[in-house]
Parts: structure tokens; sequence; C-alpha cells
């Protein structure tokens, strides 16, 4: 099995939007996911605990219904869910090279997300942390929660941004403890390898750090996002003794778009659904089993480091080594690479699927399931929060044809 992927959801307030949410992934891309040439799983990672025995989120198919309390919220839920998961994964899946965690607003193409795994060298698995890796930092003050706080290269914008953090300052209060700047797998899809999973399971640090996390007091507007809490656990309690490999994804070009608009490339992988029009994701399933070019796939050794290069984190023949004061981490960095610029030239610019005489030069309009009366401009409109939109994917009536 080349991967379990782990879907994280959510059950507590408005549930039937996640409902809607999950019904979508699974009629574009989940089932099909599981009916690639390669065996690979998914699973939608839902937090039932104290939710009734009749509760509807019990019986969907393809659910893990873990005993994380329900009432857990965006705040510390998505944490918990995240360790029941990959402690869940590596047992239940012990042949998988790969434990994945997605958003339940990602859309995934089959085939392309395969291939992607596929192009990592067996020798590289074990160790992989794959995704599009952006930096940040942790600060830890006793008795309060911990804080994570973006890390940017010191040029343009990202200066400015890195001034407004203030961290230098935030750092030099005394009991304050700060980390990093560490690598993190940006949350709407990362795949990490099964020996990283194990240590991650098996690490008493970060079981304790997790029962702290439930107790310590947090203000009311925030909350610990489990995809930067990952990478600091990573870099803090498990990096300096495992050879991690840092397999970066390009972000916001042809693979792996996560931005606010509609403009893809044929050979897209992963897409970030930010604005919940949820029947994007039957426009992506549609125009790629029309349109999808497979482009061959290859890593390089990451001169800097990754994608970008932060001040303190400098790489020698792509290993990392992390600020003074703190351990040398032995993580290589790898960096994908397209093996051949065929589809892009082909394609010229992105396609923009927002442009209804577009989808229906490419034959893509014909293929969707509109509803009588309503306009595909509309309709590609519609949020998972709407009640039409509710009825018809709950009841299937927007399936895709696998």
């Amino acid at each position: 099995m080349i991967a379990a992927i782990g879907v994280l959801s959510g059950t507590s307030h408005d549930g039937v939007k996640y409902r809607v949410r999950r019904a979508a992934a699974r009629q574009t891309w989940g089932e099909a996911l599981e009916r690639q040439w390669v065996p690979a799983a998914v699973r939608f990672v839902l937090r039932c605990g104290g939710l009734p025995v009749d509760a509807p989120e019990r019986s969907e198919p393809g659910v893990l219904c873990t005993d994380v309390p329900a009432v857990l919220g965006r705040r510390m839920g998505p944490v918990r869910s995240l360790m029941a998961w990959l402690s869940h994964a590596i047992a239940t899946f012990p042949n998988a090279h790969f434990i994945g965690k997605a958003d339940d607003d990602v859309y995934l193409h089959p085939p392309a997300i395969i291939r992607l795994l596929e192009s990592v060298p067996v020798g590289m698995r074990k160790h992989a942390y794959l995704g599009y890796h952006n930096w940040y930092h942790t600060l830890y003050e006793p008795g309060r929660q911990f804080q994570f706080t973006t890390y940017s290269p010191q040029r343009g914008y990202s200066n400015m941004a890195a001034r407004r953090t203030g961290l230098a300052k935030r750092c030099s209060v005394p009991n304050v403890t700060c980390h990093g700047p560490f690598p993190y797998a940006c949350g709407p899809f990362f795949a990490i390898g099964r020996r990283l999973v194990q240590a991650l399971a098996a690490n008493e640090g970060i079981r304790a750090e997790m029962d702290s996390l439930s107790v310590l007091p947090m203000p009311a507007k925030e909350f610990v996002v489990e995809d930067v809490w990952l990478g600091s656990v990573l870099w803090r309690h498990v990096g300096s003794r495992l050879p991690l490999t840092l397999l970066s994804v390009h972000g916001w070009d042809s693979l792996y778009y996560d931005t606010h608009g509609f403009r893809v490339h044929r050979q897209l992988a992963i897409y970030h659904n930010r604005h919940k029009f949820i029947n994007r994701l039957v426009v992506l399933a549609h125009f790629l089993e029309l349109h999808s070019c497979k482009a061959p796939l290859g890593w390089e050794a990451a001169n800097n480091g990754g994608d970008c290069c932060p001040a303190g984190v400098a790489a020698v023949g792509g290993r990392l080594s992390p600020p003074s004061g703190e351990p040398a981490h032995p993580w290589q960095a790898w960096r994908l690479k397209v093996l051949s610029t065929r589809c892009l030239q082909e394609d010229g610019t992105a396609v923009n699927l927002g442009n209804v005489s577009l989808l229906r030069e490419l034959g893509v309009e014909a293929r969707l399931p509109v509803p009588t009366g309503l306009s595909t401009e509309t309709w590609l409109k519609e949020r998972d929060s709407e009640s039409a939109v509710r009825e018809r994917f709950l009841y299937a009536h927007g399936r895709v044809k696998a």
C-alpha cells in the first residue's frame, strides 16, 4: 500500500455542513483514490466522543469515529484528531509507505497523488515529511499555551511581516523559550513516512504535551493549528534523533494550488478550496478526467534548505542546520522537480475553470450536474452551507462518474 490518508473533518456546531464536505470529497476523489492501480486507503477522521450512538456521522461510509470529544471544536480538536489518526493508521495499515493527512475542503486528483507519492525513492520514504513547507517559531511560556509565530525571509513585503510579529522582542522576554525556525508542511495535504509516524506515536514528550494543551488556558480567539504544531513537535521532540527527509512540493504552481482563484494546470494534484465553493470539486473531477496531463516527477537536493531560506537555517548539500543554540538536526532537504515541461508548454497559461464559456469549450459544462433552472455561474458559487446544496450532495445527486 502506497498510503493511508486521513481527512480531518468536524462534527460540532454545524454538523451537516461537514457532512456535505465529506460527501463531496468522497464522491469526487475519495472513492476513486481507493481504486487506483496502487493500493491506497482514505478515511474521514471525526471527533465522535460524546455523540449519540445513533448520530448520522457514525454510519457514514469510510469514517473513523475517534473518541476525541466532539465539543472540542476548532480550537483543540484538529490536533487531537491528527494524533488519533496517526496512531490508528500506523496500527491498521502496517504496510503503508506513507500516512497522509488532508483537510475536508481539499480536492486530490487520485492518479496525480499516487504518482507524486510513488516518485519518492523507496529509500527516502520511511522518514519522509512531504508537503508544501513554510517556516515558523514556537514560543513557550510556562503555564500558558504554545504560541506559533511565522518566520519570513528578511526582504521586501516579508521583511515588513517579520517586523510586525515582533519576534525578537517576544523571544527576549524572561521565561519565554523560542524554538525555530522550523519547517512545517501546510495542512491541506501532507504525507509522513511510516517510521516517522511510529516515532511520533510512541514519543512520551508529545503525549505529555497533548495532555498539557488540554488544560492550559487559551485566549478566546486563538486555536492550535495542527499542521504548525506537528512541524513543531517534529523539530523539538523527534528531529534531533531521526534523519528526517524534508520533501517540498512547490506551492501555487502546476501541482499544488492553495489560492482563492480557480486557475489550474492539467497536471494538478492538490487543490485547496479556500472559499468552500463546494461544486468546484465536481468541476475539477470532470475537467481532469477529460484533460489531465501526466508529468514525470523527480527530486533534487534543495541547496537552500527548502523553498525559502530563513536566516539561521543553512543547508550544505541539502542538509538542514538550525540556528545556533539548538542541536543540529540531520535532516535532508529535497525539492520536487517536474522532469518535463510538455504539459506546461501545451497549456501555456493556467486554465480558468471559473470561465463558463471555457468550460463549455472544453466539454466540461455538459457533464456538470447543474439543476434545472440554475445557471452554471450561480451553481459554481454555491457554498457547503446552503440547504439546496446539502440535499443534493447528501443524497448523491452531485455524484461524479468514477
